[in-house]
């Protein structure tokens, strides 16, 4: 696990994260399984998705989220090499943080991802009985391993995800060499509560299944 606490870290990434959402939001893939995790109300299915109002965007964050939820007005944004804009959220999100935490594994195999997802989970509790509100980030490379995997996620974007990979690395002081990895990054801040609990699927429990 590494802590970023320092202004200057704190704003690469900030700067690093933003870059990396704006490709997000002009590479049809990944805006299409952006969008398809957010639930309005009224929607279908609202246990299965992100509810909206969790994401405490304001009225007009909302209303800017149902024009950028239009994958049409995205491929206009990418076709112009426009959509400065469209990280900016981050950024002032990640600029506004008290600290930054990565949260890391050594290693690519799933059960190394299990180990980092029971380490972020343990965190997350952790700083929320210290009164402490956490935002989960992922930028859009945090999970790939090489220039191939890049090639799947943007190909219109490889060259500048590979650099925000690097970026990334470097700020996060991660030890590549030693096969760390990261899991997630964790926003730490001082704030109000939510608005609207996250909603979750009960959690139902097949006895046999667990013999």
């Amino acid at each position: 696990m590494q802590m970023l606490s320092s202004r200057q870290s704190i704003d690469e990434m900030a700067a690093i994260c933003a870059a990396a959402d704006r490709i997000r939001f002009l590479t049809p893939r990944l805006h299409a399984e952006m969008t398809s995790e957010l639930r309005w109300p009224g929607d279908p299915d609202p246990d299965a998705g992100i509810d909206v109002r969790s994401l405490e965007l304001g009225p007009g964050g909302d209303l800017a989220l149902t024009i950028l939820r239009r994958p049409e007005v995205m491929a206009d944004l990418a076709a112009w090499d426009a959509g400065g804009m469209l990280g900016a959220e981050t950024s002032a999100r990640i600029k506004s943080s008290s600290a930054l935490v990565v949260v890391t594994a050594r290693g690519h195999a799933l059960t190394d991802y299990a180990r980092g997802g029971s380490a972020a989970e343990a965190v997350w509790v952790l700083a929320q009985s210290h009164g402490l509100a956490v935002q989960p980030i992922s930028p859009s490379f945090l999970y790939v391993v090489d220039e191939r995997e890049l090639q799947d996620v943007a190909p219109d974007h490889v060259g500048e995800l590979t650099e925000l990979r690097s970026r990334f690395l470097r700020a996060a002081g991660l030890d590549t060499a030693a096969g760390e990895v990261p899991i997630l990054v964790l926003r730490l801040a001082y704030a109000a509560p939510a608005s609207v609990r996250s909603r979750r699927r009960p959690l139902a429990v097949d006895a046999p299944q667990l013999r």
